[in-house]
């Protein structure tokens, strides 16, 4: 785990990593839990936004007065959303608006944009997640997403 927290130093800063504590206060109870990971989301995209590409989630803040999540809710992919998808091909000067009903038009899929007034290739701008009950479909499900959007599917 050391070696994984060091790798910005490793790689030359192209990787950076950032620790998420997934632990909340005893007290709260089981309500504690949705609260949380309501948190945990919000401060996962703030990571995200801020450059860190490698989410290190932990409970080693677990004390008598602080429990940790529980260590899966469900599988989930996370396609994030560069502003390419906004031209109709990597030669295209005009944008257009990506067909987010075809990418939505998947269940398990859940849209995140940043609210950026002005897509340009390679910015992100936002971060589909797919949440299922597997991840065989997970991973299904995200390459219908990609396929929908043009995007690349993830391995």
């Amino acid at each position: 785990m050391a070696q994984i927290r060091a790798i910005e130093q490793v790689t030359g800063k192209k990787f950076r990593t950032f620790e998420l504590d997934n632990t909340y206060p005893a007290a709260w109870g089981p309500e504690g839990i949705e609260a949380r990971v309501a948190a945990l989301c919000a401060r996962a995209v703030d990571a995200v936004q801020s450059g860190y590409n490698i989410l290190i989630v932990s409970d080693r803040l677990v004390a008598s007065e602080r429990v940790a999540l529980p260590a899966l809710l469900a599988p989930a992919v996370m396609l994030n959303i560069l502003g390419d998808i906004w031209y109709a091909s990597s030669t295209a000067t005009t944008q257009r608006e990506p067909d987010w009903a075809a990418a939505l038009a998947v269940p398990t899929a859940k849209l995140h944009l940043y609210g950026k007034r002005e897509a340009r290739r390679g910015r992100k701008m936002g971060h589909i997640t797919i949440v299922a009950p597997t991840l065989d479909q997970a991973r299904a499900d995200a390459a219908r997403v990609a396929a929908a959007l043009g995007m690349e599917a993830p391995e």
